[in-house]
């Protein structure tokens, strides 16, 4: 994981194969391989590896691993013809703590005061980093941010909603009663 923004988590993707490319010159390490798939697990557990190039080999169980430390975007000129190899390059998304089950935010001011709300919705928090997230309705408008637990609105017909509201570092529970 990248520093920066706590809220944001890069993961590695590759980009779809380049068949009949290679990129040349930059290569870090080279392996002999079942499969694509265990030439991309040598990649991501080579901190240098930016792209790799896979090689048919002599025997159709086998392939030729390359891990290059760089990509075909960074050295242009060094990516060429190569029939029956393929190229694969890393691309990193960032994924945004709230947005997911998997990775709730711990608070809506937390999103907020990141910079990576949507605006007002339903985000995912986990304010206990217990590993149980809840799938909350955040007011990213109102000053130090409101929520709603469940998923509920302020503005939904329900007879009785719980809030959590969290101001600054003060934390507490409300209850309001919303009639229809």
């Amino acid at each position: 994981m990248e520093q920066g923004n706590p809220n944001q988590e890069l993961k590695v993707n590759y980009a779809p194969a380049i068949y009949d490319h290679v990129l040349v010159g930059h290569v870090v390490s080279t392996s002999t391989v079942v499969d694509e798939f265990e030439c991309h697990q040598n990649c991501l557990r080579n901190d240098s590896c930016k792209s790799f190039n896979v090689h048919p080999g002599a025997d159709i169980a086998k392939r030729f691993c390359e891990l290059n430390n760089e990509t075909r975007k960074m050295k242009p000129d060094d990516f060429v013809e190569k029939k029956e190899s393929s190229y694969y390059e890393q691309v990193k998304v960032r994924s945004t703590r709230g947005w997911n089950s998997k990775q709730p935010a711990y608070s809506c001011k937390s999103i907020r005061d990141s910079g990576d709300s949507k605006g007002d919705g339903r985000y995912w928090i986990d304010p206990a980093n217990s590993g149980n997230s809840l799938k909350v309705y955040c007011d990213m408008t109102t000053d130090g941010g409101f929520e709603g637990v469940g998923g509920a609105s302020p503005n939904s017909p329900s007879r009785r909603i719980s809030h959590v509201l969290r101001k600054r570092q003060t934390n507490y529970c409300l209850t309001k009663s919303f009639n229809q």
